[in-house]
């Protein structure tokens, strides 16, 4: 009976271990992530390894400090993580300032966030002008979620799709793919490598129309840097959009953030143009409808 006792309180432990466990897979599910089984078992694993490794821990500093030391220094561990978590929800953010509308949703399981600055009191309140801010958070790609390159794709086409509606950009007009950045630069590449990797059909429509007779004419520029190509980017930008006549023109850059959980997680979208180099101090003539 020995071995029953002890099976049963082993598994009373891993239980009580993995509620939480339990808990955040629910939490998971409830967002639409998907996880395989066998992460499942290794969070499982880990989380009652590092209890059992605590309780350990705990019993040696009891024979070491003494049983009461022990415990008001336990106790002061569990006050400091209650503050910690408090500190942590004081921190969230408040409702959004007069001004401005906030919307949270999700598209193919990725978290959206909305932000539309109405008027001059959310311009004022958020330091950027008038317009749709729509941030997408890809972390699903970190994660290495089933499926989540190609949900990831389908997320940022509908929400591009979306702004483009917004914008009264017809289904057939042309547009300009434009890359922001010098892609000589790793972190300031992600413009250019855009612009390669764009189908470019504006040409193609007329050469190939029993082909491409259906695709909407889209062309591609890698604007390049000042300091490579002594021309700012904005001007090479204008001058192409005179000569061709896009509806739109769609300009791709690297995001800088504050938030280090955001960086090569998260993609924001925008229908009132960039102005590149502002988010390292550097700005330079804005690419928006002006």
């Amino acid at each position: 009976m020995n071995w029953l006792s002890a099976l049963t309180a082993a598994a009373l432990f891993a239980a009580a271990c993995n509620l939480d466990t339990v808990l955040l897979s629910a939490g998971f599910a409830a967002r639409g992530v998907v996880l395989r089984r066998g992460y499942g078992l290794v969070i499982a694993a880990l989380t009652t390894l590092i209890t059992w490794l605590s309780l350990a821990l705990g019993a040696g500093a009891a024979a070491l400090l003494g049983g009461r030391t022990a415990q008001v220094l336990g106790g002061l561990v569990l006050a400091g993580m209650g503050a910690w978590f408090l500190l942590d929800w004081l921190r969230r953010p408040g409702p959004p300032p007069e001004g401005v509308r906030v919307r949270e949703e999700r598209r193919e399981g990725c978290p959206v966030t909305r932000v539309e600055i109405l008027d001059g009191r959310g311009e004022e309140a958020l330091g950027k002008p008038v317009g749709t801010y729509v941030t997408v958070d890809l972390t699903g790609l970190v994660r290495r979620e089933d499926e989540a390159f190609p949900r990831s794709c389908r997320a940022l086409a509908g929400e591009l799709t979306h702004l483009l509606r917004r914008c009264r950009v017809p289904e057939q007009a042309p547009v300009l793919v434009v890359g922001l950045g010098n892609r000589s630069i790793t972190p300031d590449a992600i413009g250019p490598g855009a612009a390669d990797h764009t189908l470019v059909t504006r040409h193609l429509i007329d050469q190939a129309p029993e082909h491409f007779g259906d695709f909407r004419p889209v062309a591609a520029l890698a604007a390049g840097v000042l300091g490579t190509t002594g021309v700012e980017s904005g001007e090479l930008v204008r001058a192409v959009t005179e000569k061709i006549r896009p509806s739109c023109v769609i300009a791709v850059d690297a995001l800088a953030s504050r938030s280090l959980s955001r960086v090569c997680t998260t993609v924001q979208l925008s229908d009132t143009g960039i102005t590149p180099g502002s988010g390292v101090g550097n700005a330079r003539a804005a690419l928006d409808r002006a």
